[in-house]
């Protein structure tokens, strides 16, 4: 039987692909995560890290300026930067300005990744949301062409526990199958050099598959607001 886990749905608006007025975003905290040690492969271009936080986070735009609700979880693709208050801007033509930016392939492996994965992540659980942070690394620095994977690009390492390196291989292992259009990524460029640029997911809810939900399940816009992915899980019976 198929139920709707929470919830984190971003209210839906139709963004420009360019870059829109800037916006104060409050970093309002971790959402979940986990900290992690990976370090760079053959094929990607991420720096070498021990104990990062591989996390979701908690982000306000008090006044909605960007169109993306008011409050929204999202995830970095940065290992240089920190995550914190600043001016950002919507640049969903060539992420990241003026810092990295990202080539063809990782704009569009990110895109991938959210369209075949984030509706099955819950980014108020830990392993979840360390799990597509490490997939969105992959995702981000991978340099070679073809299926994604974690022991190239960016290499899990001792630090992250089992359950978070499968969880993130079977993220990326979903981007190989047929993959609907299911979320619009936005790429957050950050004013201050040293601050994180962040990624989100909102889902288009045309696009959204038709989940059967049992008798007392409702799907929850609540909580932080309306922000996020909807997560599915299957559930067997005895």
């Amino acid at each position: 039987m198929k139920f709707l886990k929470a919830s984190i749905v971003a209210v839906s608006m139709s963004m420009a692909a360019g870059a829109v007025s800037a916006a104060t975003l409050t970093y309002e905290g971790q959402g979940a995560g986990a900290k992690v040690t990976a370090q760079n492969g053959a094929g990607g271009t991420a720096p070498n890290y021990i104990n990062r936080q591989a996390a979701s986070f908690k982000m306000k735009d008090a006044t909605n300026a960007l169109g993306l609700g008011t409050d929204f979880f999202a995830f970095c693709l940065d290992l240089a930067g920190i995550v914190g208050d600043d001016n950002y801007v919507i640049n969903n033509l060539n992420p990241f300005q003026p810092g990295r930016v990202l080539t063809a392939l990782q704009k569009s492996n990110v895109e991938r990744l959210f369209d075949a994965a984030y509706i099955d992540v819950d980014a108020t659980d830990n392993t979840d949301a360390a799990a597509f942070q490490l997939a969105l690394w992959e995702a981000g620095y991978e340099t070679d062409a073809g299926p994604l994977s974690l022991t190239s690009g960016t290499r899990v390492g001792s630090g992250s526990t089992q359950a978070i390196t499968d969880r993130a291989t079977a993220f990326l292992d979903a981007m190989t199958g047929t993959v609907t259009d299911l979320f619009t990524v936005n790429f957050l460029d950050a004013d201050t050099d040293n601050r994180q640029d962040l990624v989100m997911g909102q889902l288009n809810t045309v696009n959204t598959p038709p989940v059967p939900l049992p008798g007392a399940a409702v799907l929850l816009l609540g909580g932080l607001g309306a922000f996020g992915a909807v997560r599915r899980r299957r559930t067997k019976t005895a």
